[in-house]
């Protein structure tokens, strides 16, 4: 979180925006393709950083939870 802000959020991104949407993008799609988003749905994101994956899905689900272990990244 130091070094990098982008890249913390993904190392495997190397800190590349474009790498960081296409992936949350991807994610998204997985859960919707699973079926687990919906307004009665619940999620808990363990590792959250930033909160990149939940303001992607805030309008997608009912209740999302985030936690980190890294204060610098909540």
């Amino acid at each position: 979180a130091a070094i990098s802000p982008a890249a913390s959020v993904q190392l495997s991104s190397l800190g590349d925006e474009d790498s960081l949407s296409a992936t949350t993008g991807e994610i998204a799609l997985w859960l919707e393709r699973q079926g687990m988003l919906g307004t009665r749905n619940r999620i808990l994101d363990i590792g959250c950083g930033i909160g990149r994956l939940e303001h992607a899905l805030g309008a997608m689900a009912g209740r999302i939870v985030g936690i980190d272990i890294s204060p610098r990244m909540i």
